[in-house]
């Protein structure tokens, strides 16, 4: 992205301000950003070394706010998501600047949505109604694996129960699929979330990432993912968007996919480091390194298996590991999820009780969504021409002191919200990841 596109501006009379919401550039740094908007560079080098890191996982096409003066343009705020638990939050106070990471602030809605297939591809269907890319592309994603395209006819049912976060009323993040399901005259094809992967209606894998460990000497997991935890020494919130696996330096990397090499280099906090763009939108990191593989290029084809590098401790590191991150449409995932010595392709025994539990629950909420549509009680097209497009709320003071009420006008659906009002957890709340205990939403 080689532009600075304004997606649209949000104004406000209040305290004379404006704010922005702007798309971070392609190939943009942290420093240059810094430097761009007239901030001090003491902002990042005053920041501890996982905050350091943590700018590093700003992603191209990252959507983000500034709050301005509008007097004299300077900036009074600017919330920056990285990954979807938690932002870069920078703010003037008085006459200084600082920042820190905190929780972003959103509304999780439980969504329906139901349609008999009338164009000529899903894709089209469900955009066309929801007025949604995003969902349309999640659903044509979703059915992938155990839906033949060309093969659906006009008058199927495509019904889906998931779940949305909105964030200043606007969608944000991934969709969190609950159940979909395609009824072609009597055949009936089911997609069931079910611990993070998706499954057929007999616990069946639809997919598979493909993707291995890239290490194959002895580690151990020295850290693991986390996309926001609060930190009750330090006081503060903390994302750790990878695994660390500690190993012996010098020990190989191996690509855990076939991919292309979309960076090579060396980098503040991840020292030297290499990223690989797979298929299906995946996108594998490796940090750290003591050396990367010297003709490794930016373009270069790497296979399966194929030596990337050696395990070491550049950048901010206290000792030899691997950093190992994957990243699915930009997103950070737990690679647990989908990389594992051992794959299977079946739910477990153990697991199967709890599956068919989850998955009974599911279906007779769809089954209820399948008898309104059908008796008329239930018309999603209305839903969505009916839905008010202006939504109030304040882009608030975590730190800061000034309020500034936002009226905009977004493109998808919205719901009013606010965010960034939230309490840390009391001082001597034993250490837990965080959870809605410890949240105001």
């Amino acid at each position: 992205m080689k532009q600075l596109f304004l997606i649209s501006v949000l104004v406000s009379t209040l305290f004379s301000s404006s704010v922005e919401f702007l798309q971070w550039r392609d190939g943009e740094t942290f420093l240059g950003f810094l430097e761009s908007e007239k901030l001090p560079f003491k902002l990042y080098y005053d920041a501890d070394n996982d905050d350091k890191k943590l700018t590093e996982d700003i992603n191209s096409q990252t959507k983000y706010y500034i709050l301005r003066d509008e007097e004299d343009g300077s900036v009074k705020q600017i919330l920056i998501p990285v990954g979807d638990e938690i932002q870069i939050h920078i703010y003037k106070y008085k006459k200084d600047y600082f920042m820190e990471a905190v929780p972003i602030e959103y509304q999780k809605i439980e969504e329906q949505f139901i349609t008999e297939i009338t164009e000529s591809s899903i894709y089209e269907n469900v955009k066309n109604l929801s007025n949604s890319v995003s969902l349309a592309k999640f659903v044509q994603k979703t059915l992938e694996n155990s839906v033949n395209f060309k093969r659906i006819q006009r008058g199927s049912i495509l019904a889906l129960l998931y779940k949305r976060n909105y964030r200043l009323g606007v969608p944000f993040g991934d969709v969190d699929l609950k159940i979909a399901m395609l009824r072609m005259g009597s055949s009936e094809k089911y997609v069931i979330k079910f611990d993070e992967k998706n499954y057929n209606f007999y616990g069946e894998r639809l997919e598979e990432s493909g993707l291995m460990l890239p290490l194959k000497d002895k580690y151990r997991v020295s850290s693991r993912f986390t996309k926001k935890r609060w930190h009750p020494i330090l006081k503060k919130y903390r994302a750790h968007l990878g695994i660390d696996y500690a190993a012996r330096r010098g020990s190989p990397i191996y690509a855990s996919g076939k991919g292309k090499v979309i960076f090579v280099g060396k980098t503040r906090g991840y020292g030297n480091l290499v990223k690989i763009q797979h298929s299906g939108g995946y996108l594998t990191l490796y940090a750290h390194l003591k050396r990367y593989r010297s003709d490794l290029r930016r373009g270069t084809v790497v296979h399966q298996g194929e030596f990337i590098g050696e395990v070491g401790s550049t950048g901010l590191s206290s000792g030899p590991h691997l950093h190992f991150g994957l990243y699915k449409d930009g997103t950070a995932i737990n690679p647990n999820h989908l990389i594992s010595v051992k794959f299977s392709n079946r739910i477990g025994e153990e697991e199967m009780e709890r599956f068919a539990d989850i998955r009974g629950d599911y279906n007779r909420e769809l089954q209820t969504l399948l008898r309104d549509y059908r008796s008329g009680r239930k018309d999603l097209i209305s839903r969505y021409e009916d839905i008010e497009t202006k939504c109030k709320t304040t882009l608030s003071n975590i730190s800061a002191k000034d309020q500034v009420t936002v009226i905009f006008e977004p493109k998808e659906d919205i719901y009013t919200n606010n965010f960034n009002k939230y309490r840390n957890p009391a001082p001597d709340t034993e250490y837990l990841e965080l959870s809605e205990d410890y949240m105001e939403y």
